[in-house]
């Protein structure tokens, strides 16, 4: 089952999608717009929090 999570912080013009890819041995976090250390950090826990599962093995990060 792929899982997906999506936020958009409007007020710094960012966008982000967190997606478990279609075999879920990956974590794929997909960003738009202007990163922060603020909501690096609050993409890291959510990817984090998806990964979990036994079967994640690895994160990517598209910027």
């Amino acid at each position: 089952m792929i899982r997906q999570h999506e936020n958009h912080v409007e007020k710094q013009h960012l966008s982000y999608t967190i997606n478990s890819s279609d075999d879920n041995s990956n974590i794929i976090v997909k960003v738009k717009g202007n990163i922060t250390r603020q909501t690096a950090m609050q993409q890291n826990v959510e990817a984090h929090a998806l990964g979990k599962r036994p079967q994640i093995k690895r994160y990517c990060e598209m910027v």
